[in-house]
Formats: C-alpha cells, sequence, structure tokens
C-alpha cells in the first residue's frame, strides 16, 4: 500500500518473465505478452525474485543475494502468434500445416544426397545408437502427435515407443530403464505437465529431447537436445 509504484514478483513453478525496454519492465508468465513492449527478457529460475520499481529493476536469490542475469533478445514477431486473418486459430494451423512442415525439415534435409542432418539437435549419432527405449510424453494436439510419432519410430528404427499423456505420466511411478530417450512435444514449451514429466524423466537418469515451436522456452531450455 505505501509503495504503489513497486513490484515483486517470484518463480515457483510455473514460468515468470522479466521484459526489459528503456522506458519501463513488464513481467509476465509467457513471452506473447511481452512482446508488443520489448524483445529484450530475462528468463528467471525457480525460487528467484524480480523487485521492479519503474524503469529499474533488481534480481534476487531466494535468501535476498543480488544475483546477475544475462537478457536474450526474441527474434521472432507478434505475428506469428496472430491468427493472420482466420476465423480461429485451429483454422489457421490446418491451413499451416504444408507449410510448416516444409519450414521444419527443409534445413535438415538434402534431397541431392538424401541425407538428414540433425547436428544442432544437440545428441549425437553414437548417443541414439545406445537408445533402447523411448518415451513421448505431451498433452492435448502434441499428444495425438506423437501417437504418430510412435507407429512411425517402431516401424523406421524397431525401437520400444512408449506415448503418455503428461497429466498421467507425472501421478504414477513409471519405470524408465537405462538407455532411454523422453521426448516431450509442447506447443508453446510451458505446458506444466509436460515440464513436470520432463523434470521427472531427468532426475531418472533419461536423455532428453524437446519439441516445441518457442525457442527459449522453459522445455527448450530444460532439455538436453
Amino acid at each position: 500500500e505505501d509503495r504503489p509504484e513497486e513490484l515483486v514478483a517470484f518463480k515457483n513453478g510455473p514460468p515468470l518473465v522479466v521484459g526489459v525496454s528503456d522506458d519501463s519492465v513488464v513481467v509476465a508468465s509467457d513471452i506473447q505478452a511481452i512482446m508488443p513492449h520489448t524483445r529484450e527478457v530475462i528468463f528467471l529460475d525457480d525460487f528467484e525474485v524480480a523487485h521492479v520499481k519503474g524503469k529499474d529493476f533488481s534480481l534476487y536469490d531466494q535468501k535476498g543475494g543480488k544475483i546477475r542475469k544475462d537478457s536474450v533478445v526474441i527474434d521472432w514477431s507478434p505475428e506469428q502468434a496472430e491468427k493472420q486473418g482466420y476465423a480461429h486459430y485451429m483454422l489457421k494451423e490446418i491451413f499451416e500445416q504444408p507449410r510448416a512442415v516444409a519450414q521444419a525439415t527443409a534445413p535438415h534435409i538434402d534431397l541431392k544426397t538424401k541425407t538428414v542432418a540433425l547436428s544442432e539437435v544437440g545428441i549425437t549419432d553414437e548417443q541414439l545408437k545406445e537408445i533402447e527405449r523411448i518415451f513421448i510424453v505431451a498433452c492435448g494436439t502434441s499428444y495425438y502427435a506423437g501417437m504418430t510419432g510412435e507407429y512411425l519410430i517402431e516401424n523406421l528404427a524397431g525401437v520400444p515407443v512408449e506415448i503418455d499423456v503428461a497429466s498421467e505420466f507425472r501421478y504414477r511411478n513409471p519405470v524408465i530403464p537405462k538407455n532411454s530417450l523422453f521426448v516431450v512435444i509442447s506447443q508453446s514449451g510451458e505446458t506444466a505437465d509436460t515440464l513436470a514429466a520432463l523434470r521427472m524423466a531427468k532426475e531418472a537418469g533419461a536423455m532428453s529431447l524437446s519439441i516445441c515451436n518457442v525457442q527459449r522456452s522453459s522445455i527448450d531450455r530444460e532439455a538436453e537436445g
């Protein structure tokens, strides 16, 4: 009450993003909400605190010690999050499918040599050869995409695949054998149940791989590949 110009925000579970511009500081749970104001953002980790006063801010750890964190410049436009004239998002995404698939695969495929290169994924061919079981975990339509992936991977690679809804997976006691690859799919990269399942798998020692649309989102940053 005494200091209405000040704001204190802390992260504990869900994402928290601090947007920085020349004349203001914006705090939100999602990059899309910040982009109309600034493209420079700082991602807070669990138990970190932001203290905002006007256009100035400070960051602290959970014991009150000041910390410094590097900012990241987001390089995609607000238009990418808009409906672009379609009546609703589902219709827009249906019409985007051919272009989206082409854009997603084109950088990795050499049609002349008929080869696929995924070097930037960060998981080597040697590591992939050691994989004996694959888990695909997601929510909603990402889960249905994972079901398609299950059929394709088992057919092409001969590796057993188990697929789960993230909210189911995180509340049971799953057995994750050694040499497992844990694949999480999330459009936003911030799906809470999927993020929790990813953290469970990492604690169990599984190698992790994320497929999502938003670079620098929580799931994108926490997965190994």
